[in-house]
């Protein structure tokens, strides 16, 4: 209980620091007539501080008694989990009070009402101080009605000059549109809404020239002009209204300046002057885009410059195949087929420069890691990758020359390299799918790189049989092998 008691007290110390700070707030928005009163307010700060100093000693000396359900001069007996609401209410009640008193506008306000709703907050907690808790409680709900009636009051009155304002801009009151949204801000100096309105009020006789420079241009059939005004417009007072009028002006003129650019491309084609015709088409698409007028204009330019194309297209084409420059084939007829799908002949460099391409690629592995060879299952895939590509040989040197340097590798790799097979003289000794060994102490064999198995029997005892690779890059390969296991 004394815990709590004291820190009780501690918030009624921190109250009296933030009615001082409160008072000086107010003494600084005032006039000098309320100075005087803030002196008198001080001076009686001090003799309420010293009256509380003496209601906490009296609180600490009463405090158990209190715990123990004795009550007298307005206090009640409470349980520890009653105290422990009535704080949290209070604390709940001091945030309350302190948002509000954070708020400068509001105070400036109301100073009276923010000076009243702090110093009764204070009351309360001095009560509870006391043990008054009865009297703390009462005094808690004066301060929460007396908060909300002025979040109430404040919200109704700049909220009030806000809606005169805007009922009068609408009216074209500008004058008392000014006074009320004025009057709003300095109630309120945050209010988002009168704060869009002053923006407007501002610019208003900006506007309204913008606006009749606006309708001049339309009269005169002035679109740029027009558009320009409504542009400024929209920049420095943006509306739906202006907005869409904007859009609509726009769009009037990129039809207008679409269909000159048409003329324009129109006259190019039928002069065969093709890169200008796409040129102007270009600009044209780029006014408005996916008009069927360039779309057709397009596959006129496509159809008139697809034969003047293809035979120089194909004249190149054959020169770099007989300089065996399929890469460059490859480039030349990839895009050039875009232009001339049906055409055979740019169709057939194509496909055998990808296919040239790709058998280089096959074989690209094995030249640059010929040790892979060695092994039996590679050897294989390399021999049917060979025998996969050999007829575009005949369209590429180059590639025939890589498919023989392959073939070379495959066969040095091929090889075979000794291996030497140790015994006890009594196994007989066999090479599975190859041939016989015999029964010998040591005995040098040769055979290809790659993976066998080795079978040794002896009469009497458990067969045994022992895989091997043998690689030329593992010299000496040698295999020791005999039966130990009786039967």
């Amino acid at each position: 209980m004394s815990d709590n008691i004291n820190n009780m007290d501690n918030e009624i110390a921190l109250r009296t620091a933030r009615q001082r700070r409160l008072i000086a707030v107010i003494a600084a928005s005032v006039v000098a007539v309320v100075v005087l009163t803030v002196l008198v307010y001080i001076i009686s700060t001090v003799v309420f501080t010293d009256e509380r100093k003496s209601e906490q000693a009296i609180a600490a000396d009463t405090s158990q008694a209190s715990a123990s359900g004795q009550s007298g001069n307005g206090a009640v007996a409470m349980t520890d989990a009653q105290r422990k609401t009535l704080q949290t209410q209070l604390n709940a009640a001091s945030q309350t009070v302190d948002t509000l008193l954070a708020n400068a506008d509001l105070v400036a306000w109301a100073p009276d009402r923010t000076a009243q709703l702090s110093k009764t907050l204070d009351e309360a907690y001095s009560a509870y101080g006391a043990g008054q808790y009865r009297v703390a409680k009462d005094t808690l709900k004066s301060v929460n009605a007396a908060a909300e009636q002025l979040s109430s009051d404040y919200l109704t009155a700049y909220t009030m000059h806000y809606e005169q304002a805007r009922s009068a801009f609408t009216a074209g009151d500008i004058l008392a549109a000014r006074d009320q949204n004025s009057e709003s801000l300095t109630i309120n100096s945050g209010f988002v809404d009168a704060i869009a309105l002053q923006k407007r009020l501002d610019v208003y006789e900006a506007a309204q020239k913008l606006e009749n420079l606006a309708r001049v241009g339309e009269v005169e059939n002035n679109l740029y002009k027009a558009r320009n005004a409504y542009r400024e417009l929209v920049a420095i007072d943006p509306t739906p209204a202006r907005q869409t009028k904007l859009n609509q002006l726009d769009t009037k003129i990129r039809e207008l300046e679409f269909g000159k650019v048409i003329k324009e491309a129109v006259a190019a084609l039928d002069a065969g002057d093709y890169n200008r015709a796409t040129n102007k088409l270009n600009q044209a698409d780029n006014i408005i885009s996916g008009k069927s007028e360039v779309v057709t204009l397009r596959d006129r330019i496509s159809e008139a410059t697809k034969a003047q194309s293809a035979a120089m297209v194909e004249s190149q084409i054959k020169i770099f195949a007989q300089a065996d420059e399929w890469s460059t084939v490859a480039l030349m007829a990839g895009k050039a087929i875009k232009a001339h799908p049906d055409n055979p002949v740019i169709q057939g460099a194509l496909d055998s420069a990808e296919a040239i391409a790709q058998a280089n690629a096959l074989v690209e592995p094995y030249i640059s890691r010929p040790e892979r060879l060695s092994d039996d299952r590679i050897r294989a895939n390399a021999r049917e990758a060979l025998a996969s590509i050999e007829s575009l040989s005949q369209l590429s040197p180059k590639l025939a020359a890589r498919i023989q340097q392959v073939e070379a590798l495959i066969e040095a790799e091929n090889q075979p390299v000794p291996v030497i097979v140790k015994s006890d003289n009594r196994t007989f000794i066999r090479v599975l799918r190859v041939g016989q060994v015999g029964e010998v102490s040591e005995k040098t064999i040769h055979l290809k790189p790659g993976t066998y198995q080795f079978e040794g029997r002896r009469e009497g005892y458990e067969s045994v049989i022992q895989t091997v690779v043998v690689s030329k890059n593992s010299t000496p390969n040698v295999v020791a092998l005999k039966c130990t296991t009786k039967v």
